[in-house]
């Protein structure tokens, strides 16, 4: 083991060199930075155009002088432990593979089914004027249980039966048929159902 630590340790020739590449980058950064700094301070377009291409022409220099430290960051990177063991299989999330696997083909999953709005068609009451206390619900009469139709006189159950609005009141009738005579002429019935009172 001993051995093998030896063979990896890197060359005194190759970290010497890696700290005068350091050193070079380090100053040359501190140059370029402070030959952007005065052209921006110029405001001058030509004079921030020419920094721009010396810092692009530094940025080439300082990757080639960075290369020469690659070799001590892998010599100094202990070896991964867990190269070359394989986890046990599980099965993974849908849509999700395992590197280097390839996934089957999946037919997407069904989108879940919204559910009814319950407040579908409910309208909310307008805002309260000002210095007036909030509007209390209508307590229900038996009116709104139970109408007359206006053309034969029976009673009807508002909730089932047919109904056509006229000078904005709503009238609700037994059958169609009554409800299409009083459409043809609903101010005959209205005086007749005036007359009964």
């Amino acid at each position: 083991m001993p051995a093998q630590q030896a063979s990896n340790a890197p060359s005194a020739e190759l970290v010497a060199e890696c700290v005068a590449a350091q050193r070079h980058v380090s100053s040359l950064a501190d140059a370029l930075n402070g030959r952007l700094e005065d052209a921006r301070q110029s405001n001058r377009p030509q004079q921030i155009r020419a920094a721009l291409a010396d810092l692009q022409a530094a940025l080439v220099e300082i990757r080639t002088r960075a290369a020469a430290c690659s070799p001590l960051q892998a010599a100094s990177q202990p070896a991964d432990p867990h190269v070359g063991h394989t986890m046990p299989s599980a099965p993974a999330p849908q849509g999700a593979t395992r590197p280097g696997a390839t996934a089957p083909p999946t037919a997407p999953a069904p989108k879940p089914a919204k559910p009814a709005d319950p407040h579908a068609g409910h309208t909310m009451p307008g805002p309260a004027k000002p210095g007036q206390p909030p509007s209390k619900p209508a307590p229900e009469s038996k009116e709104a249980k139970e109408t007359i139709d206006p053309v034969c006189g029976n009673t009807v159950d508002p909730g089932k039966a047919l109904s056509t609005t006229y000078k904005g009141k709503t009238y609700h009738f037994c059958s169609a048929e009554d409800r299409l005579k009083f459409i043809r002429n609903p101010e005959t019935y209205l005086k007749k159902k005036e007359a009964a009172k």
